[in-house]
């Protein structure tokens, strides 16, 4: 050491030693690869359980006319969805009957979107009904996806200066 200088005798050596030690591996890609899959998994089952799974009804909907309806509001209700019954019939003859999703105002003609047990009122709600499903479904593995990404760009940077990344 010189003088006007303070500072411990082997600290320099300590700080080098430090900084050339790695640190644990931090986790690799298929942690982050299973993690989005299980958790996009989950939060698609708690999706279906509430929709009854609309995207995979998009492709087996048909258009039928209206041919009984039970307990349908008149008018939407401002604070709670409403419920209603409705059976209906398929230009090829076949039948459903089920729940009408957002079927305020429907009667005896109208024309619904349906399946055997589930039809939509209109097209749009049961877009509107897919693209709520799919959304959420894919925030948690969307998020871990940028998260594994950020950290990637993290370490090499941290590699392009020859330091260890933390």
């Amino acid at each position: 050491m010189t003088e006007g200088t303070l500072g411990r005798v082997g600290a320099a050596e300590e700080l080098v030693d430090a900084a050339s030690t790695p640190l644990p591996a931090p986790p690799r890609r298929r942690v982050y690869v299973v993690s989005m899959l299980l958790f996009g998994a989950v939060v698609a089952l708690a999706v279906s359980s509430l929709f009854d799974w609309a995207p995979a009804r998009v492709f087996t909907v048909r258009e039928a006319v209206v041919t009984g309806v039970e307990d349908c509001p008149a008018e939407p209700p401002s604070v709670s969805p409403s419920f209603c019954a409705a059976s209906w019939r398929f230009p090829g003859g076949g039948t459903g009957e089920g729940h009408v999703v957002r079927g305020a105002g429907l009667a005896v003609g109208d024309t619904v979107h349906g399946d055997a047990d589930l039809a939509y009122d209109n097209l749009g709600a049961l877009v509107e009904v897919t693209v709520l499903c799919v959304g959420v479904s894919l925030i948690v593995p969307g998020v871990l996806a940028a998260q594994w990404y950020a950290r990637r760009r993290k370490r090499r940077r941290y590699r392009s200066f020859g330091w260890v990344y933390p």
